[in-house]
């Protein structure tokens, strides 16, 4: 599932409410999505306020809460 966010013309630079690593929020120049728009929608991975994860924290955090659910549903 895509998510349709509301970037602002130009990329932010954030950082990791995880792991505190510097990452940029947004589509880079010429491209639509933002580089989280092509993973899996997680709920509950961020909030407002908790911030957002940088690409690595992100996908470890998404596969945790898909080998969590496996578990779950076996």
């Amino acid at each position: 599932m895509m998510l349709s966010h509301a970037f602002p013309d130009t990329p932010k630079q954030k950082s990791c409410a995880k792991c505190a690593a510097t990452f940029i929020c947004g589509p880079e120049k010429g491209q639509t999505p933002c580089w989280c728009d092509g993973l899996p929608h997680v709920p509950l991975v961020a909030s407002e306020e908790y911030g957002c994860l940088c690409p690595k924290c992100l996908t470890e955090a998404i596969a945790t809460l898909s080998a969590q659910q496996d578990a779950i549903n076996a």
